[in-house]
């Protein structure tokens, strides 16, 4: 037996001892209603040694339902951040732009972090400030952009700051989270039907 497993054997001694005790003092004389209260105390004392004996577990199944219910929720396992690909065939991810949450679509053909307009001006980005002298090229074709950097992105644990990116000055449906921000990882891979990337 471990030292973890020692502390919660006393803890749970502890609990029941104080029950116990609750209960004894609630049921002096009264046999129907010792016996009822015996039941209820029984069965919260064993939600509480179900819950945390399998907290790890329940844990893990919390992240699944999670992931399926909203599959652009970034999920942290072991330091790493799991998104699950999207029924468009696309790893879509929630992330914090200057604080405000934006979706993106994973893109490593884009060199840079790229934002709808509509997208740069919910992170604060002055719209009418921007100067659209760059261009790229999408599936739509040649576009402008207009360069900024953003003072912190997060997606998860992951956080970085004063990240190079651009505003497209075309229609896009989503913004992308390009190579501007996976470079600055120490990797990232796929893994099935999971794209996983390492702080």
């Amino acid at each position: 037996m471990n030292s973890n497993q020692g502390g919660n054997i006393i803890y749970f001694v502890i609990l029941l001892v104080f029950a116990l005790s609750s209960f004894l003092v609630q049921a002096r004389g009264r046999s129907a209603e010792m016996w009822k209260a015996a039941r209820t105390w029984s069965l919260i004392v064993g939600i509480i040694v179900v819950l945390v004996s399998f907290r790890a577990e329940l844990g893990t199944i919390k992240d699944r339902i999670l992931g399926e219910v909203n599959p652009s929720a970034a999920q942290t396992k072991l330091g790493n951040v799991h998104i699950r690909k999207s029924e468009d065939g696309h790893f879509h991810v929630d992330a914090l732009v200057n604080d405000q949450a934006l979706n993106f679509i994973i893109d490593t053909g884009a060199s840079n972090i790229t934002l709808s307009k509509s997208d740069a001006a919910k992170a604060g980005i002055s719209i009418s400030a921007l100067t659209y002298n760059g261009s790229s090229f999408t599936a739509n074709g040649q576009v402008q952009t207009a360069s900024i950097t953003l003072d912190r992105i997060a997606i998860g644990p992951i956080q970085r700051t004063k990240v190079r990116a651009e505003v497209n000055d075309g229609a896009m449906d989503t913004s992308l989270l390009g190579m501007s921000f996976l470079n600055s990882l120490s990797g990232f891979s796929v893994r099935g039907d999971e794209l996983v990337l390492q702080p």
